[in-house]
């Protein structure tokens, strides 16, 4: 045949058949090595999760905007940032950087790279718009703490007025407190005009003022020459159970070194200033001799009580006593007010004139109060009684000062001595005023430590020397006490001789009452006991300096907060 057929072709080469007997058919391929089928593989698969290396890369985390990529070995997390993603900690901001934000009533601060830094509480609230506390409570007027705030709507401070005199009034409206006076001096408080300065250096001459009419006057200081002084606002204002009140009303009163302003009239006196007051001369609403002080009670005459609520008694008088050429006179009795006045000293055996009473009236001094007169000693020669101080009172709306070398006083008179008569029938000694009122009130009282405040009662005079027998001649008038005045130290009683009782001491410092008269012939009269002082500032335990006499703390000096209105 000219060709190979399909036997021959098996025939001479390998046959299907022969492929799967001599080598691997597809058959045994399958036998042989895996198939695709079957799962059973020498290495992982991708569908089984078990891998040999990372499932993501790079490792570690990263910024991508505002997501935060964290890749490790197990699995790839991404988290949206509120706040942004920050780079350079390769972590979430915490809060928006560089920022201050309202969480309700929480102020959030936000440092430049998105950390928390501080988280402040906002009393009055917070303000989202200006991201910031309320400086106050928005649209109110509030006090707080001393001061008296407006607030804007939205939490700002329209005004900020301080009220460093006396505090802040809360009720509506809110206000700063203002001195109320005591004795209902409000008004006249209020209606105070004129930065007045009184001013005579002159010390030969004294400013008189009237506190009847209001008159101010310039004047020797004997009383004469005197020339009229421009008015100042004047008022008299009357007191429950007390004497009347002349009242002068500026709106600053300053008084300069060594110029002497003496008060004098029925009327109690009072200046009111609606800022300040600065003292560095002399006010006094003394008495003297028998004559009271403005608002105090007068002396009595020779063998006459003295005046007022607390008056001392006046002394006794003996029979006569022609067989030595005398008679036993007792001394009169010291005047009351802050304490009791002293006892008059016997004459020999008549006894001494009454003490006047225990101190009556309010130790804040409303109604505002002078002191009793001293009675007058025993014999028609008696000495007469000394007149008890008056009553001022100085009220500012910001601060008094009184400088080194001022005075404010109201002290008491001192007791006459016994008079000698015709040398046959001699007088005992009269007894010494207490001292008047003294009231002080302001927000601020500053007393330099020479400056005083002074309610001292005045010394008892002496009762007069008779000596026994001849030549009459012997006989003198005893001298009188001395008139109270500023300092601590008692005031003197007239010197006692002969036959004469000294006069006792006036109260003063920690001595509150008069001392008791002297024994003898002709006795001396008690000493006048101290008046009442009270200061009144914003709070009790201010300091306030100076001499204060009656002493500060005693039952005849007080301290306390000034009225609020």
């Amino acid at each position: 045949m000219d060709g190979a057929t399909a036997d021959d072709a098996a025939g001479d080469g390998a046959t299907a058949g022969d492929a799967a007997a001599d080598g691997a058919t597809a058959g045994d391929a399958a036998a042989d090595g895996p198939a695709a089928s079957d799962g059973a593989v020498d290495g992982p698969a991708a569908s089984d999760g078990a891998v040999d290396g990372p499932v993501c890369t790079p490792l570690g985390s990263r910024c991508e905007g505002a997501t935060l990529v964290v890749c490790d070995a197990t699995a790839e997390t991404r988290t949206d940032c509120v706040f942004g993603c920050n780079a350079g900690r390769l972590a979430c901001n915490d809060c928006a950087p560089a920022t201050t934000t309202c969480s309700g009533d929480t102020l959030t601060t936000c440092t430049a790279d998105g950390q928390l830094d501080v988280t402040t509480p906002c009393g009055y609230g917070c303000s989202s718009a200006r991201g910031q506390c309320n400086a106050c409570a928005p649209g109110v007027t509030s006090c707080v703490g001393d001061h008296v705030v407006a607030c804007t709507p939205d939490g700002l401070v329209a005004s900020d007025t301080a009220c460093d005199l006396l505090g802040c009034d809360g009720a509506a409206p809110p206000r700063c407190w203002a001195v109320r006076p005591s004795n209902d001096l409000g008004d006249r408080l209020d209606a105070g005009t004129g930065d007045v300065s009184l001013s005579q250096p002159d010390q030969t001459r004294m400013i008189i003022a009237h506190t009847d009419t209001g008159a101010l006057q310039d004047c020797k200081r004997d009383g004469s020459g005197c020339t009229t002084l421009p008015p100042l606002p004047f008022a008299v204002v009357n007191q429950n159970g007390g004497p009347g009140l002349g009242v002068w009303s500026v709106a600053s009163l300053t008084v300069s070194a060594q110029t002497l302003v003496v008060f004098v009239g029925p009327n109690a006196a009072a200046v009111t200033a609606q800022t300040t007051m600065t003292i560095a001369g002399v006010l006094t609403a003394s008495g003297y001799s028998n004559v009271a002080g403005p608002g105090g009670a007068g002396g009595g005459g020779a063998e006459a009580n003295g005046q007022g609520a607390a008056p001392g008694g006046r002394g006794g008088t003996g029979g006569n006593g022609l067989g030595n050429f005398t008679k036993d006179d007792s001394g009169g009795g010291g005047g009351g007010f802050g304490g009791s006045g002293g006892g008059g000293g016997k004459g020999g055996d008549i006894g001494g004139g009454a003490a006047g009473a225990p101190a009556y009236g309010a130790p804040e001094l409303p109604p505002l109060l002078g002191g009793s007169g001293g009675g007058g000693g025993g014999d028609g020669d008696g000495g007469q009684g000394g007149g008890g101080g008056g009553a001022i009172q100085l009220v500012a709306g910001v601060s008094i000062h009184l400088a080194d070398g001022a005075a404010v006083v109201a002290a008491g008179g001192g007791g006459q001595g016994g008079q000698t008569g015709n040398c046959i029938d001699n007088g005992a000694g009269g007894g010494g005023g207490a001292g008047g009122g003294v009231l002080l009130e302001a927000p601020r009282v500053r007393i330099d430590p020479n400056g005083y405040v002074a309610a001292t009662g005045g010394g008892g005079g002496a009762g007069a020397t008779a000596e026994r027998g001849w030549p009459w001649e012997d006989c003198t008038s005893g001298p009188g006490g001395a008139n109270g005045w500023v300092g601590s130290t008692p005031t003197a009683g007239g010197a006692g001789g002969g036959d004469g009782g000294g006069g006792g001491t006036g109260g003063a410092g920690t001595q509150l009452d008069g001392a008791t008269g002297g024994n003898d012939t002709n006795g001396g009269g008690g000493g006048g006991a101290v008046g009442r002082i009270r200061l009144n500032t914003r709070a009790a335990t201010d300091p306030v300096g100076g001499s204060v006499s009656p002493g500060l703390g005693t039952a005849a000096a007080t301290h306390g907060a000034v009225g609020r209105r």
